[in-house]
């Protein structure tokens, strides 16, 4: 009988070394898949990173000396398109400053324009915007017109008095309205046609 307690004894000893050994692996083979879990997400989220990465965007800057806040905006048209659309427009804000400062605009993706339409704002109590330089660009390349080339490409509306040798528009109210902003001329359309081909 006291054979049969120290066999039973030893079989309980190794029944929980059996267990804790299998509680050991058992921890173990949880943590791996954890670890494996992670990374497995961390390479999806940077493979997801990768993959949503904004593809280039056809990009139009203004450098401008703009006194008073304002809200620009920049018209778009494709060889679709008739008519300007409100929808077809891309709006920033602008802060007022004496010095100059870049006003950048860019285009939805895949929005290839053939034409611009320049908004000089909506602010009625405006000065003087100071034109210094006009940038487009598409992926490597680009074209540039300094201040007083700006009227060689643009054409001004009504609501705005343009000096052509210091390339100062000056917006102002016409009837009671204030709409002031210019077009593209077909010599810019053909520099458009040049950058996105």
């Amino acid at each position: 009988m006291l054979n049969d307690k120290k066999k039973y004894i030893n079989l309980l000893k190794n029944f929980n070394k059996g267990m804790k050994t299998k509680k050991i692996l058992a921890s173990l083979f949880a943590l791996m898949v954890v670890v494996a879990c992670k990374d497995n997400k961390e390479t999806e989220a940077a493979e997801t990173k990768v993959a949503e990465q904004p593809k280039e965007t056809f990009k139009v800057a203004f450098d401008l000396i703009i006194k008073k806040d304002d809200s620009l905006q920049l018209y778009f048209k494709d060889e679709t398109m008739k008519d300007w659309v409100f929808d077809k427009c891309v709006t920033t804000v602008v802060k007022g400053s004496d010095n100059v400062q870049k006003v950048e605009f860019a285009l939805p993706e895949d929005m290839m324009p053939t034409e611009l339409r320049f908004d000089f704002g909506s602010n009625k109590e405006q000065e003087e915007i100071q034109i210094k330089n006009f940038k487009m660009q598409y992926f490597q390349k680009s074209f540039e017109a300094k201040d007083t080339l700006f009227y060689q490409y643009f054409i001004p509306n009504e609501y705005i008095d343009y000096n052509r040798n210091q390339a100062i528009a000056k917006p102002k109210v016409v009837n009671g309205n204030y709409d002031p902003f210019a077009f593209s001329r077909e010599v810019l359309t053909t520099q458009i046609q040049n950058i996105i081909k």
